[in-house]
C-alpha cells in the first residue's frame, strides 16, 4: 500500500473517530445533568433521596430493557434510521422535562430521556465490530470518552447555568442542543460507514452463540452491571453527598464535572493502551482497586483526602467502562453476534445499575448520613476485583 493511501485511510479513520466522538457527547447530559439539579427538583416536588433517585435510575433501566430489543428493531428498520430516530427522541425528551409540570410529568419525560439514551448504545458495538474489528478497543475508548465529556459538560454546565438562571429548567433542558450536533454527526457517520444489508437467512447465518445459552456471556454482563452500579451510583449522589460530607472545597458540580472528567480521561487512555493487548485483566484488577480505596476513603475518612477518593473512583470506574465494553467484542467472532452479546450485556448490566442510585439514597434515608452509602460501593468494587481473574479473552485479535 502505498504512503497516500495508507495516509488517506489514516485520515478517514480518524474523522470516523470523531464523529464517533461527537455522536456519543449527546448520550449522557440527559442523565448526568441531574446530578447537581436534584437538591432543586427535590425542594420543588417535594422528593425524598429514593425517589430523588429516580431520576438516575429510570434511564438505566431503559438502556436495559430496551437493550434486548434493540438488534430486533434495528434488523426492522434499519440500524442507521433507529440510532438517528433516538438521537431526535432523546432531544425532545429534555425539553420536555425542563417544562415538567408535575412530578408524573417529571417522570415520564425522564422515561423518555431514558429511551432515547437506550436505543443507541447496543448498537454502538456492532457498528464498531462491523467496520473497525481490528481496532475495537481503541474505539469504543473514543466512544467512553465522548460520553464522559458529555457528562463533564453537564455537570459541570448544568450547575452554573442554574445559578446564572435561578432555576433549574434551563440548565436541564439547553443539552438538547447537543442532540442537534449528534444528529448532524451520525448522518455524515451513517453515510460514509452505513450498516450491512443482510437479509433474514444471513441474520441466521451469522449468528453465533446466544448469550443467553453462554455462562461467559452472564459473566460479562455481571462484571459489567456491578460496575455500572457504581458508577451510577456516583453519577446520582457524588454531588450532593460532597456537599452534605463536605468532602473538599469543591462545588456539588465541580465534584461531578471531575468525577466526570476523570471517567472520560481513563476511558479514552484505557481504550488507546489496551488496543493491542489480549489479556485486559491487570487493567479491570487495577481499576477495581482504585474504586475500592476511594470509596473506601469516602465511607471512612470523608473530608481527609480532598478530591483524591473522586479522582480514584472515577479513574477506575471510566476504565471498567471502556474495557467492559469491549468484552463482548473480544469473545464473539462477527458484528452480528457481537451486537447481540452488547444487547445482553447492557441489558442485565443497566437492570442492576439501575439499583445503584436507589441503594444509595434509600441508605442515606435510613441512616441520615452517606457513609453507609460508600461502604455500599467498597463491598461492590470488591465483587468487581474477585471476577476480574475469569474475564480473559476466548478469541484471537480479529
Amino acid at each position: 500500500m502505498s504512503a497516500n493511501v495508507q495516509q488517506r485511510s489514516k485520515f478517514i479513520e480518524w474523522a470516523a473517530a470523531a464523529g464517533l466522538f461527537i455522536m456519543s457527547l449527546s448520550l449522557r447530559p440527559g442523565i448526568v445533568s441531574i446530578g447537581p439539579l436534584i437538591h432543586s427538583i427535590q425542594a420543588e416536588f417535594h422528593l425524598r433521596h429514593a425517589q430523588g433517585a429516580s431520576l438516575t435510575a429510570i434511564p438505566d433501566i431503559c438502556m436495559g430493557l430496551f437493550a434486548i430489543f434493540v438488534p430486533w428493531i434495528a434488523r426492522r428498520f434499519g440500524s442507521d434510521r433507529v440510532v438517528l430516530f433516538s438521537l431526535a427522541l432523546l432531544g425532545v425528551a429534555l425539553l420536555a422535562r425542563a417544562l415538567a409540570g408535575s412530578t408524573a410529568s417529571l417522570l415520564l419525560s425522564t422515561l423518555f430521556v431514558g429511551m432515547g439514551v437506550a436505543i443507541s448504545g447496543p448498537l454502538i458495538g456492532g457498528w464498531i465490530k462491523s467496520h473497525f474489528a481490528d481496532r475495537a478497543a481503541f474505539f469504543m475508548g473514543i466512544y467512553a470518552a465522548g460520553l464522559g465529556i458529555g457528562a463533564t459538560m453537564a455537570a459541570v454546565g448544568s450547575e452554573y447555568l442554574a445559578q446564572l438562571q435561578g432555576d433549574w429548567r434551563f440548565a436541564a433542558g439547553i443539552w438538547s442542543a447537543v442532540c442537534v450536533l449528534a444528529i448532524v454527526s451520525w448522518r455524515r457517520l451513517s453515510a460514509a460507514y452505513p450498516a450491512t444489508a443482510s437479509g433474514a437467512h444471513a441474520v441466521q447465518r451469522e449468528a453465533g452463540q446466544s448469550p443467553l445459552r453462554s455462562g461467559r456471556a452472564w459473566l460479562i454482563a455481571a462484571y459489567f452491571g456491578i460496575s455500572q452500579f457504581i458508577c451510577y451510583a456516583c453519577f446520582a449522589w457524588v454531588g450532593e453527598s460532597s456537599r452534605e460530607m463536605q468532602i473538599n472545597g469543591l462545588s456539588s458540580g465541580v465534584n461531578l464535572g471531575l468525577f466526570a472528567a476523570m471517567i472520560a480521561l481513563s476511558s479514552f487512555a484505557s481504550g488507546f493502551l489496551t488496543q493491542h493487548t489480549q489479556d485486559r485483566r491487570g487493567w479491570l484488577a487495577a481499576a477495581a482497586v482504585l474504586s475500592m480505596a476511594g470509596a473506601a476513603m469516602l465511607w471512612l475518612w470523608p473530608g481527609v483526602s480532598g478530591a483524591v477518593p473522586v479522582i480514584a473512583i472515577a479513574l477506575g470506574q471510566g476504565t471498567c467502562f471502556a474495557l467492559a465494553m469491549t468484552l463482548p467484542l473480544d469473545n464473539t467472532r462477527n458484528h452480528r453476534e457481537a451486537s447481540s452479546w452488547s444487547a445482553f450485556m447492557l441489558f442485565i448490566g443497566y437492570l442492576v445499575a439501575a439499583l445503584g442510585p436507589f441503594a444509595f439514597g434509600f441508605l442515606r434515608d435510613k441512616t441520615g448520613t452517606f457513609n453507609a452509602s460508600w461502604g455500599l460501593l467498597v463491598a461492590a468494587s470488591l465483587a468487581l476485583l474477585v471476577l476480574t481473574p475469569l474475564l480473559k479473552s476466548r478469541l484471537k485479535s480479529n
